[in-house]
């Protein structure tokens, strides 16, 4: 039986997945091509994995004779520096981190549940595993995954874990060069053990309310991981991607022609979102799209990931006009709200823990956008459609709770006043219906009632000369009592 998604992760809407690790400490990618979806639209895998714009994948692109970490690395520490050296330095400045201040943060930012990366692909650990990885070096000298978890459950957030199972360069040497590499990653000797320990034990610690299975796990875990996590954590929400080809899949697809097709389908998905209620490739609870804007409302709950920037890890070198802004953020939070997703967004801290003016500022942002119109997403379901346009062409995305529609403006009209010209207001969400219901109609954040009509098929909202729009502008239509009340805490969900 398929497990169903539990309600608080689809009332919470808003994550945090944090990418913290050795890669922080060189903090660099080539930045010229662009993010993953230029590079992509404009050139083969090939081409993106030697210019790899995420930070996190350094020791993959060091690995690349040609590309531009091999240089950069060669230039700033002469010749070929160990990573291990960066472990060091990383475990050197861990004794300044803050867990509390990062949990302050984000709940201020408005998370709902944080989620640590416990391990990337480069294999460093970041918690004290009694499974010793292949170089000692590759653990962290404080228990990170457990210190944060502390301080986030202690403000009331969820708390999640991301490990890398499929990759793992402390085993795999050979670089990554295209995407059938990935596909075709072998997992040598008793590695399938080393991942299913770390996994176990990772649960028993943390007991991980999300437990996100990065590039999916060896294929003999496929089954064993998921009953294990939904024997320990039975309202967890599992993700998951990827799975090892079998051994007759991978024989196939490592042909060159197989190489050249398998590259090429990846690829393709890469810049395609996917399409409404598609299952991912590993039994996981929630899809997950990464980059590419969502277009369609999801029959399921599903999950948009992207970084704040361009690199998903710190990249010193990423320019200052690539990160999102405020106004990015918060209309890209009520697109996915309006579709039936949730945000999980990416920040990068710098080695000493530090979020970088360009990730703080969009952040600061947002927050102060919830603070008035939190109740337009956290809670909300999708409505019977998602998005509609106001007479003067600015998007509006709409999001619903019992009795209420809120329709979300995404940007800021040329008059004093909105009009919505297709709007019913017959099909807003209403439970039985009394002869003392009232209908209302206000602006969130706005104190003072708002004058409005129907005007033939839509409705026309009429704003006072002294209101000062804001990111995105909310008008709220809602039955209530005569006394005020709602007329019910009943909602059907649409979807």
């Amino acid at each position: 039986m398929r497990h169903s998604v539990p309600q608080w992760y689809r009332d919470a809407k808003l994550g945090i997945l944090v990418r913290w690790g050795v890669p922080s400490v060189p903090a660099y990618a080539p930045s010229e091509y662009g993010g993953p979806l230029e590079i992509l639209r404009s050139h083969n895998g090939r081409f993106y994995f030697q210019n790899h714009p995420d930070a996190q994948w350094y020791l993959n692109s060091l690995r690349i004779g040609d590309s531009p970490v091999h240089r950069y690395h060669r230039k700033h520490y002469g010749g070929y520096t160990a990573y291990e050296r960066f472990a060091r330095r990383f475990n050197e400045e861990l004794p300044h981190w803050d867990p509390t201040g990062w949990a302050d943060q984000f709940r201020e930012a408005g998370a709902r549940y944080v989620v640590m990366t416990a391990k990337h692909h480069d294999g460093f650990l970041l918690w004290p595993t009694e499974v010793s990885p292949v170089s000692p070096a590759f653990v962290a000298q404080r228990d990170v995954v457990g210190e944060l978890a502390k301080a986030v459950r202690a403000l009331g957030m969820r708390y999640g874990v991301s490990y890398s199972g499929l990759l793992d360069w402390t085993v795999q040497t050979r670089p990554i060069r295209d995407f059938a590499d990935v596909r075709l990653a072998k997992c040598p000797g008793d590695y399938p053990d080393y991942v299913a320990a770390h996994l176990t034990e990772l649960i028993g610690r943390t007991a991980a309310d999300v437990l996100r299975l990065e590039g999916g796990v060896p294929r003999g875990l496929a089954r064993s991981i998921p009953r294990a996590y939904r024997e320990t954590v039975a309202d967890g929400v599992l993700q998951g991607s990827w799975r090892q080809s079998p051994a007759l899949g991978r024989a196939i697809l490592g042909s060159p022609p197989g190489r050249r097709l398998l590259s090429g389908r990846i690829r393709a998905a890469m810049l395609a979102s996917p399409r409404a209620g598609r299952r991912p490739f590993f039994p996981g609870d929630v899809p997950t799209v990464e980059y590419p804007a969502p277009v369609a409302r999801r029959t399921n709950p599903w999950e948009y990931v992207r970084g704040l920037g361009r690199s998903s890890g710190y990249n010193a070198s990423e320019p200052a006009g690539s990160y999102l802004t405020g106004v990015d953020l918060v209309h890209l939070l009520a697109d996915v709200v309006s579709k039936n997703g949730n945000l999980l967004l990416s920040v990068a801290p710098a080695l000493d823990g530090s979020l970088c003016p360009e990730q703080r500022e969009p952040l600061a942002v947002l927050a102060r956008w919830l603070a008035t119109h939190r109740e337009a997403i956290y809670g909300t379901r999708p409505w019977r459609r998602p998005e509609g346009t106001t007479a003067d062409g600015l998007p509006v995305r709409f999001t619903a709770r019992a009795n209420t529609l809120y329709a979300i403006v995404l940007g800021r009209p040329r008059m004093l006043s909105i009009e919505f010209p297709d709007l019913d207001l017959d099909r807003i969400p209403r439970s039985e219906a009394t002869a003392d219901d009232e209908f209302e109609v206000r602006v969130l954040g706005l104190e003072r009632s708002v004058s409005w009509h129907e005007e033939g098929r839509g409705v026309v909202i009429d704003l006072p000369g002294s209101f000062v729009p804001q990111e995105a502008i909310v008008v709220e239509f809602a039955w209530r009592t005569a006394a005020g009340r709602r007329a019910s805490s009943f909602f059907t969900d649409l979807v």
